[in-house]
Order: structure tokens, then C-alpha cells, then sequence
């Protein structure tokens, strides 16, 4: 649907500190991907995210020693999800003032190969030359697409073509887009564990669906964390709720005795005060997997922070379930560190914050053990205490 589902963002110049090192080659080789080119000193890349805003709100901080604004690429979709185009650029000759001028205009091409979208000429740079050449540069102007509900599925090839105006030189970038249904898009784990660095509300109720068809939560032990993800998401995306709630209504259950729907009610009246979960519990295991769910919903580090409390207990040998919440705490923080780097730098800054005590001990060893190794010495405690009469 050419000029009803495409959008050309026009965004302000970006700061000169928000320039970072190009990973572009200085010389083309043969090896040049089709969505990173070179011509002359001019070369260009071009990424397709969900994560468009955030990126250049991430890419316009002050420069700072160690800091890397991070994009998270896509080759896939779903439809109505909004996914955009940037391109980013080194290398543009600078004219006799001091000025960038380059250009990009975008193409989308359907899985058959027929036209689906066109944009005209827009300033990819126009303003203030890059310090340095070989700086790397977000373009102004990116493409934002959306297919629509009667578009077809399958590869979609957005193509850029990009010039540096002043030096007439140019490449055209490519990349694939795959648009799939919503129940291909989902894999549960990297969705539920992802979606606070790649929020897609879209995929909710297709994760829903897919949960129940799984019969996964007819273990209660997997409830708690569900609950807790999918009321944290259903709170930040009110829009959705009436389509969410219909959606749980509709489950047929098939012998999960109401499991799913029960599980994704008490979802919905947790996003009513999703606050909840910080309030003053009392410790135990399943309460950290709650933790951790609201955590991977929002990302919001008071749910570490509320984790690594927990950790005041490791040393309990007399009340099983704090032993257990406090272990079952270490273990987990140590596992998720290793896994996601916003919850290992979380979590150092936490450390360096602390006084020296139990907490402290407790959350280096979280940090700087093989995760596996604290399964075995909280079974090894369990069994000695059980051993002596105490559990």
C-alpha cells in the first residue's frame, strides 16, 4: 500500500560527541555485504530495528569513556509491528564552509519482486561536517515501515540509496525483511527474557496462546514468573487490554483445568498495581522468580536490587525457606549475570554501593562463580541440615 504504511522521520542533527569509531573498512573489498558498502571514502550501512527512538535518544549522549550506544538489528516481523531503517554513514566530504551533504531514498520490494513502497530523496546529513572522517554518523532520515493486514507474507528487500553529494559518490544498501505470522515470531524464552531490551506487545497473545497450547503452567512452579512478566507488560500497554482479556477468555484449556486462564488473570489484576511486587513480601523462592519476570518485562533495576536483598539470608541454618529463598537468589542472580549484560552492570554497580557484610560476600560470589556451582553447595547444606535434624 505505497504511501499509506510508509513514513519518512526526519530527525535533528546529532551532537558531535554522539559520533562513535567506524567500523566501516577504509578500502572496499569483496567481501562487502549487500547492507554495508564503501565507494571513495564514502561508506555507509544500513539496520533494521524495532528499537528506532530509543537508538537515537541512546546515540545522542555525550561521549564518555567506555560508553556504546547499543542497536538491536531485526530481519523479521510480524505485520502491524513498526520496524525502521536507519542508515548510518562515514566519510562525507565537507565543502568549502565546513558542510555534510548526503542524501538517501529508500525502496521496498515485495516477496515477488514487485515495488511495494517509494520514498523521494531525503538529507541523510545536511549540516556541520563530522570531526573526524573517519567518525561514523546516524543519517537524519530513516525509513519507517509497517505492513499492512493484506500484504503478503514472506522476504521483503528494503533497498537504500545513499550519496554523498558534494563528493558524488554513492551505494546502495539492501537488506531482507521477513514478515511471518505471529505464532512463527515467538520463541517463549528470548521473547519473555528479551523483551525489555525488544518490547513487542504484539506477541503477547500469541505467547499466551502458545503457553496454554504447551500446557505449560499446569506446573505451579512456572506461574509465578508468568504472572508477574505478563502483568508488568499488560500495565506499561493498556491499549491491548481488551484484546489480552479476550483473548484469555477464549482459551479452551484442553485439560489444563483452567490453568492458563487463572495464570493470565491474575496478570491482569496485577498490571492493576503492578507497584505490588515491591512491597514488603514475605521471602521465599517464588517470589524471586516474580522479581525476575518484572525485571525482564521492564527492565527496572529495583527488581535486582529487591533480589539481591535476599541475600542477606545465606548464611540461615535454621529456617529452611529463607536458606532457600537467599541460595535460590545467589543462583540466579549468578545465572542471568552471565546471560544478560544490563543485569551483570546492574549488579557490579549494586556491588560497589554496598558496605562490606553478607550481602556484599554473597553477591561477589554471585558475580565472579560458575552459576552451576551454587546448585550444588545449596543441595549440599539442604542435605547436611537434614542430616543433623534441623530440616
Amino acid at each position: 500500500m505505497i504511501g499509506v504504511l510508509l513514513a519518512l522521520a526526519l530527525v535533528h542533527p546529532l551532537a558531535a560527541q554522539s559520533q562513535q569509531p567506524d567500523p566501516i573498512t577504509a578500502e572496499p573489498t569483496a567481501q562487502d555485504l549487500s547492507w554495508q558498502k564503501q565507494a571513495g571514502d564514502f561508506g555507509a550501512m544500513l539496520l533494521l530495528t524495532r528499537q528506532g527512538e530509543s537508538f537515537r535518544q541512546a546515540w545522542a549522549q555525550p561521549g564518555r569513556p567506555g560508553y556504546q550506544p547499543e542497536i538491536r538489528a531485526t530481519e523479521q516481523t510480524i505485520r502491524q509491528e513498526r520496524v525502521e531503517a536507519v542508515v548510518m554513514f562515514s566519510g562525507c566530504r565537507s565543502d568549502d564552509a565546513g558542510r555534510c551533504a548526503a542524501e538517501v531514498d529508500f525502496k521496498v520490494f515485495q516477496p515477488d519482486g514487485s515495488l511495494h513502497a517509494v520514498s523521494n530523496a531525503a538529507p541523510l546529513w545536511n549540516g556541520q561536517g563530522p570531526q573526524s572522517a573517519s567518525n561514523l554518523q546516524l543519517g537524519q532520515s530513516s525509513l519507517i515501515l509497517l505492513i499492512d493486514d493484506e500484504d503478503p507474507l514472506g522476504v521483503y528487500r528494503i533497498v537504500a540509496h545513499t550519496c554523498d553529494t558534494t563528493a558524488q559518490r554513492c551505494v546502495d544498501l539492501e537488506r531482507p525483511l521477513e514478515v511471518v505470522e505471529p505464532q512463527e515470531a515467538v520463541d517463549l524464552s528470548s521473547f519473555m527474557e528479551g523483551f525489555y531490551l525488544d518490547p513487542r506487545p504484539l506477541l503477547i497473545e500469541p505467547a499466551m496462546r502458545l503457553l496454554d497450547q504447551q500446557n505449560a503452567l499446569a506446573d505451579a512452579n512456572a506461574r509465578a514468573p508468568v504472572i508477574a512478566f505478563f502483568g508488568l507488560v499488560m500495565a506499561a500497554y493498556p491499549e491491548h487490554m481488551d484484546t489480552w482479556d479476550a483473548a484469555i477468555r477464549s482459551l479452551d484449556g484442553d485439560g489444563l483445568d483452567g490453568d492458563s486462564r487463572a495464570t493470565f488473570q491474575a496478570a491482569i489484576n496485577l498490571a492493576k498495581r503492578p507497584g505490588f511486587l515491591l512491597d514488603d513480601h514475605p521471602p521465599s523462592p517464588g517470589h524471586n522468580d516474580m522479581l525476575w519476570g518484572a525485571f525482564f518485562a521492564s527492565g527496572d533495576e529495583a527488581y535486582l536490587r529487591a533480589i539481591v536483598e535476599r541475600l542477606d539470608h545465606i548464611d540461615e541454618r535454621k529456617d529452611l525457606n529463607l536458606f532457600l529463598t537467599a541460595a535460590s537468589a545467589q543462583w540466579s542472580l549468578s545465572s542471568n549475570a552471565a546471560g544478560h549484560l544490563r543485569v551483570q552492570t546492574t549488579l557490579q554497580e549494586i556491588h560497589q554501593s554496598l558496605d562490606d557484610g553478607v550481602r556484599r560476600q554473597a553477591l561477589d560470589a554471585a558475580l565472579t562463580q560458575d552459576p552451576a556451582s551454587f546448585g550444588d553447595s545449596m543441595m549440599a547444606v539442604v542435605e547436611a541440615q537434614k542430616a543433623a535434624g534441623v530440616w
